[in-house]
């Protein structure tokens, strides 16, 4: 990984950080309530919800490199952090095919399936706790109609179309497209284990934002609330077209924090403080991620010079 793609996430932590500052000075928050011990376990959670994240994938490919698949996805949201689309996708599709020899197309159909079945589980769980209210008011469900039309209405185009030769490789990717992601889709069992899966993150995600309100003496919050705000801002997160929902999450978490009742000054700090420390770990995962991916090059490097000798 070349160390320019830090660049973006740096200036990104330099402006929460900046944020944080002024945030302090101009509302004159009170740090004596400030307890560090909390952050301590927000690390650990942290960690945890990376790896557990991660490993949704190989579970729906059915293989079970993943120590390598936790690197692979800890490279490609780094790789595609600085770009205006979720180019981290394509990165990560790449990586398994050359890593792990997965082809495109199962791989695709397994990050199109853990992409659905995390907006199910979001939507869901919006429901249950009430989220879904927010949605309904800023009308996202209408914008989300958009695309998905959209989607539609090429995919048949496509099918339907019969002329050139292009086409007919379109069709034949589609089709085998379709057929493994039908595979994947028919299986129950899957579908309990990533949605029990899906359903962990989103705990631990709540739960790391509780943490972050302990830290700074907030108690106010219930964790109903608390887990509305985190839900609805992480479906809001997921179906934009923005990587590491940048300036999508931080938005929507202070927005709904005051709606919930937490003042402005304390919602930005939270949603600063959270946004710069899930930076943080990720740019050193991502290090570790290029140096392990290094050391691999070199040694097949090695290998196929001692091959041609």
């Amino acid at each position: 990984m070349s160390y320019k793609k830090l660049i973006f996430p740096i200036i990104v932590i330099i402006i929460c950080i900046s944020g944080l500052i002024f945030t302090f000075n101009s509302a004159e928050l009170e740090t004596s309530l400030f307890k560090p011990r909390y952050l301590i376990i927000y690390f650990l959670f942290s960690v945890f919800y990376l790896f557990l994240a991660a490993m949704r994938t190989p579970i729906i490919l059915g293989i079970k490199h993943y120590i390598k698949s936790f690197w692979i996805h800890r490279m490609a949201l780094v790789v595609g952090s600085p770009t205006p689309v979720k180019l981290g996708i394509p990165v990560k599709i790449y990586l398994f095919k050359k890593y792990l020899n997965i082809s495109i197309v199962k791989t695709t159909s397994a990050i199109l399936y853990e992409s659905l079945n995390r907006i199910l589980v979001l939507v869901v769980l919006g429901i249950l706790f009430g989220g879904w209210q927010y949605l309904l008011k800023a009308k996202i469900s209408v914008y989300l109609l958009v695309p998905i039309f959209t989607v539609i209405i090429v995919l048949m185009l496509i099918i339907n179309s019969k002329t050139v030769d292009f086409i007919d490789r379109i069709k034949s990717k589609i089709s085998a497209f379709r057929n493994e992601f039908k595979g994947i889709f028919s299986n129950g069992r899957l579908f309990l284990l990533i949605t029990s899966i899906q359903i962990i993150v989103q705990l631990i995600f709540i739960v790391r934002i509780n943490l972050l309100l302990n830290s700074i003496g907030i108690e106010s919050l219930t964790l109903l609330q608390i887990s509305r705000v985190v839900i609805t801002t992480g479906l809001i997160t997921t179906i934009s077209m923005i990587p590491g929902g940048y300036g999508i999450k931080d938005i929507s978490m202070v927005y709904l924090l005051g709606v919930e009742g937490l003042d402005y000054p304390n919602a930005i700090l939270v949603s600063l403080s959270d946004r710069s420390l899930q930076i943080g770990i990720s740019m050193i995962l991502g290090i570790f991620a290029s140096l392990y991916f290094a050391n691999i090059n070199r040694k097949e490097g090695l290998n196929s010079i001692n091959a041609s000798k």
